[in-house]
């Protein structure tokens, strides 16, 4: 990988890949003005990093300056690289490449943000790539348990916290998010499959088995008013249990882009 020559390729270049490894810097030019009319208008003007961390830091943390957080992002473009490549290796029984780990660090630069503390004296980059290789590595454990889980088997595995979040992400409305909660907790109560605790590839519950979870689901849905009364047949409950994992998957998978 090519260094960046100076304070402006630092704060306003982000990386090019190829054939799924480094294929060069692309400078944003809206970045490189804002570096540039912020390095004239101070009246020490400086090109070090360090200072232009602290300075872009601040700015993000204050929400006074709508670049702050593309800038960082940009000088962190090697942590997010170097955090990608030297993760997803250790998966490599798996289809994922660089691009993906690479993707998924992008997506959490929020997180790196929030949690950097100038005051504990870690460098940005060192903290980044820390939280890049562990934010990275237990994305892409998620995905593997995923890639491997029948929808029975992960909608047994998933929390109604992430459930919830999973449907929320999908677009849902509240009522739709409540119905669909319902039918999995009721799912979950009455579908106690015989295979071993862990299992990945369940199948799905018989006709019996769904009559049991719609009865149950008729029992707590009264006690429900705000949700509109349908009459759900195993047909239409099994739909909703495959749409619940399918907003699951998605969740897991996000579709990212680069920040430029």
């Amino acid at each position: 990988m090519r260094s960046r020559q100076d304070i402006f390729e630092s704060f306003s270049s982000f990386i090019q890949l190829a054939s799924d490894s480094f294929g060069g810097w692309l400078i944003d030019p809206k970045l490189r003005r804002s570096m540039e009319v912020n390095l004239k208008n101070l009246s020490d003007s400086t090109t070090s990093e360090k200072f232009w961390v602290i300075f872009w830091h601040k700015k993000w943390q204050e929400q006074s300056y709508p670049l702050s957080k593309d800038h960082l992002s940009a000088y962190l473009q090697e942590s997010c690289y170097w955090a990608a490549q030297n993760t997803v290796g250790k998966f490599s029984n798996l289809q994922y490449k660089l691009s993906d780990g690479f993707q998924i660090a992008i997506a959490s630069m929020d997180k790196v943000l929030t949690g950097f503390d100038l005051e504990l004296g870690n460098s940005l980059k060192s903290y980044g790539s820390q939280i890049f290789r562990s934010i990275i590595t237990n994305t892409l454990r998620q995905r593997r348990e995923t890639d491997i889980c029948s929808d029975w088997a992960l909608l047994r595995k998933v929390s109604q916290k992430r459930l919830i979040i999973a449907l929320k992400n999908a677009g849902l409305s509240h009522q739709e998010i409540e119905k669909y909660r319902l039918a999995w907790r009721c799912f979950m109560e009455i579908y106690t499959p015989n295979q071993a605790k862990g299992t990945q590839q369940l199948s799905a519950p018989d006709e019996t088995t769904l009559d049991k979870i719609i009865e149950v689901y008729e029992q707590q849905y009264s006690l429900i008013t705000e949700l509109p009364k349908k009459e759900l047949t195993s047909e239409i409950l099994e739909k909703w249990l495959k749409k619940c994992a399918k907003a699951i998957r998605s969740y897991l998978y996000p579709q990212t882009t680069s920040l430029n």
